[in-house]
């Protein structure tokens, strides 16, 4: 790979539907489809009152094999100081309602049980912020957990209070290359949903098209799941917005003094 400059901070999506609700708060945005990845640099302008910040977001593709390629590759090129992984999760506990926020205190592997720690609390919310996000372990997992029952038994035998499938290959990939992780993921489907079963057929098209061509197709062979399907739709586009904000109000301005701060400055030298 050839040089290129560094950045200080990456934030990560598995696919464009999880990442549109940040993307549409930045200005000056520059798309370009790599090997293993699509990146989009451009400007954080929602933080607070400060300047707008240059942030690089990825596209890793969905699952953990992506996921740890993606990293690798952007960490060689880009050597970022932060990488923050964000996208959707599904509710492994009572508490955790449709839109609200989870914040990674330790992030699972399900299929070993190894454990990255995160330091969530360097990174402090705002009050205003508190009430809808959640503190707490996230579980990676192979394939979608999709019924209410299977989501109610990963959170009583891991501990954790919501699943996706990239934020341990990610954690994992950072921490050999020395690089600070967080995640940030907004729950999409709770513990009592159970999602439709043609979901895991679309989550393992590449594309924007295959998924929607295979969102078609269900609907061809089970009618019924239209309503299931265009229900799941709207609650990922308000997903997507929620996380989007919370992103550009809360977790990248403190991220932004957790970098500059003497502790960090004194871990990077």
């Amino acid at each position: 790979m050839n040089e290129s400059p560094p950045v200080s901070t990456v934030v990560s999506f598995a696919i464009h539907e999880e990442a549109k609700g940040f993307l549409e708060r930045m200005q000056s945005v520059h798309r370009m489809q790599c090997a293993n990845f699509a990146e989009y640099r451009g400007l954080c302008s929602s933080i607070h009152s400060g300047p707008d910040r240059p942030v690089l977001v990825i596209l890793t593709g969905i699952g953990a094999m992506r996921a740890t390629v993606a990293a690798a590759d952007v960490i060689k090129l880009y050597r970022p100081r932060l990488w923050v992984a964000a996208g959707f999760a599904g509710g492994l506990t009572e508490n955790l309602r449709a839109l609200d926020m989870v914040v990674a205190r330790q992030v699972i592997d399900d299929a070993s049980g190894a454990i990255v720690d995160t330091h969530p609390e360097r990174f402090p919310l705002r009050p205003a912020q508190q009430g809808s996000t959640h503190f707490g372990n996230l579980i990676s997992v192979l394939n979608v957990v999709r019924t209410a029952e299977a989501k109610q038994q990963l959170g009583i035998r891991s501990g954790a209070i919501a699943c996706d499938m990239e934020s341990y290959a990610l954690a994992k990939t950072c921490r050999e290359f020395g690089v600070q992780f967080q995640a940030a993921r907004v729950i999409s489907d709770t513990v009592h949903e159970t999602l439709p079963r043609e979901i895991e057929t679309i989550v393992k098209q590449e594309s924007f098209a295959r998924r929607l061509g295979a969102a078609a197709g269900a609907i061809w062979a089970r009618p019924s799941a239209a309503s299931e399907l265009w229900n799941l739709h709207e609650r990922s586009w308000e997903a997507a917005q929620r996380l989007g904000a919370f992103l550009s109000h809360s977790v990248l301005s403190n991220l932004e003094v957790s970098l500059d701060s003497p502790e960090t400055r004194q871990r990077d030298e």
